[in-house]
């Protein structure tokens, strides 16, 4: 997420050089509506899968205390 953070934080100032210097800014307004939806997908995934995971190891029972070991030589 940082990344993309940065990818748009960059954007944002790229666009404000452009402005200041009257130049067209079209293009740069359109990449940064899409780092910027790119990165709200990202964190929408994350956190799903965050909660995925976390309804997961809820829904788990407890591993036991002692795992049942096997002795290769007396099989």
């Amino acid at each position: 997420m940082t990344a993309g953070t940065e990818h748009v934080n960059r954007q944002c100032q790229i666009l404000a050089e452009l402005e200041e210097g009257g130049h067209r800014t079209h293009l740069a307004e359109g990449l940064l509506s899409v780092f910027r939806e790119s990165l709200a997908l990202h964190v929408a995934d994350r956190d799903r899968i965050k909660q995925e995971i976390e309804r997961s190891t809820h829904d788990c029972p407890d591993p036991p205390l002692t795992w049942p070991t096997t002795d290769l030589a007396h099989d």
